[in-house]
């Protein structure tokens, strides 16, 4: 569950940076860049491979300033978990103030909007 960020330059593929987010998070699944903010998202599952006490309703979306302060995190719908089974969120990007994800099983893409209020997407 512990988890970094790596970046690679892209014509050497020398390491160039990262940033550890450590264990408090969850496992990080996908990373975004959208509005001069990054979004990373912190997968956990049931039934094992999570944080303990934590299950895949703990899977969330965060987002952090340029200095990678967190500034908000917001959690998926209950629907969305249980088209995830046990397992959790995989990948994502967000494209025209929409998020765009994938579980680790079903071939499906969810589409998601940013709440106006409250802390779970819509």
């Amino acid at each position: 569950m512990a988890s970094s960020i790596e970046w690679f330059d892209p014509e050497t593929m020398t390491h160039a940076d990262n940033h550890s987010f450590g264990i408090w998070n969850g496992s990080a699944t996908w990373i975004d860049r959208y509005a001069g903010d990054w979004y990373a998202a912190f997968a956990h599952y049931t039934g094992g491979g999570s944080s303990e006490g934590k299950d895949n309703r703990w899977t969330r979306l965060a987002r952090f300033d340029e200095e990678w302060r967190q500034v908000e995190s917001r959690f998926f719908t209950k629907k969305l978990i249980e088209h995830f089974g046990t397992r959790s969120n995989s990948g994502g990007f967000i494209l025209d103030g929409k998020i765009y994800c994938t579980g680790h099983d079903e071939p499906e893409l969810y589409v998601l909007e940013f709440p106006e209020k409250g802390y779970e997407f819509q």
